[in-house]
């Protein structure tokens, strides 16, 4: 086995948080806050990884000023990563969040372009990553005009290895990589619809999606659900956590702490069920804080105890 787990973002950002009191009604009073981070999904749960005590390395590509802005970030959280620069510029991401009514305004970047010289040379650091690695998390948007089957090539590399691969994409992409049949899928509903091709909304719906994503040979299914809480399948039962009410402050990488939660929990060995509530208390946490992936394991632990379960149907 590895040394950390590897988390890979091929399109990672600067994510800019701005807190506006009076933002929707056009009059604004109150401080303005803004937070800067490095972000991207696969970074995210590096980070929830890392303040979870999971030994962690955070893959990417980065580009320009404001990729070596984001490996600075980086750098300052303590946080092991390996970033393949390219020309361009790394995407930025702005979150304008109204505090008095939690409404807010997401803006997100293109992020640079890669030529196919480029992507081959990614790969080979990608190769020498996979060395010291116990698992890989794929997670993000796909590389600006990068061919759609890259996920799916890179989790080959690492089956090839023996290497467990969580997949969280969407589109085309999620799709080719999910027929490669990794060890764990974690969209969200909308992005498990898109590669459905079916409306993913009541239970019924749900559990026949879970049973078409194992169908590719996935042997865990978690689909967020943002407010519902997750959906997760081990392939003999499908459990339902329903996350309690917090003093919510950014919604911005919910999803990536869930992820990085069920991953913390997977390496403790606890039971598929408690995988899964540990994962939506991770989520939860994030919620808490205003920067995506910044959460508090004294949190996580609190709203574990305070969780709803369902299984509702077998496989």
């Amino acid at each position: 086995m590895g040394r950390y787990v590897l988390t890979v973002t091929l399109n990672p950002a600067l994510d800019i948080t701005m807190t506006v009191p009076g933002l929707r009604s056009g009059k604004i009073s109150g401080d303005v806050v803004q937070t800067v981070s490095a972000g991207g999904k696969g970074i995210n749960v590096a980070r929830a990884l890392h303040l979870l005590g999971v030994p962690v390395f955070a893959a990417g590509i980065a580009a320009g000023e404001t990729g070596e802005r984001l490996k600075q970030l980086l750098t300052r959280e303590r946080m092991p990563y390996g970033l393949f620069m390219t020309g361009g510029l790394t995407r930025i991401n702005w979150t304008i969040i109204d505090p008095r009514d939690k409404s807010r305004i997401r803006v997100l970047g293109a992020g640079p372009r890669l030529t196919p010289k480029e992507i081959r040379r990614f790969e080979a650091a990608y190769e020498r990553w996979l060395r010291n690695s116990s698992m890989v998390v794929l997670a993000g948007r796909n590389a600006c005009q990068a061919f759609d089957g890259l996920y799916a090539r890179l989790v080959g590399m690492a089956k090839k290895r023996n290497i467990p691969v969580v997949v969280d994409t969407s589109g085309r992409p999620f799709l080719l990589a999910l027929k490669t049949g990794p060890f764990m899928v974690k969209p969200n509903l909308e992005e498990a619809a898109e590669v459905y091709g079916r409306r993913i909304g009541s239970l019924a719906q749900i559990q026949k999606a879970v049973k078409w994503f194992h169908h590719f040979g996935v042997e865990i299914v978690v689909l967020s659900m943002g407010q519902r809480g997750a959906v997760g399948s081990n392939g003999k039962k499908i459990w339902h956590i329903q996350p309690p009410r917090v003093p919510a402050k950014n919604d911005v990488g919910c999803g990536d702490a869930l992820l990085a939660g069920f991953i913390y929990a997977l390496r403790r060995r606890d039971f598929f069920r408690d995988a899964l509530r540990r994962a939506v208390a991770a989520g939860t946490a994030n919620a808490m804080s205003p920067t995506p992936g910044s959460i508090r394991r004294s949190d996580v632990t609190g709203l574990f105890r305070r969780l709803s379960l369902k299984c509702f149907k077998c496989c």
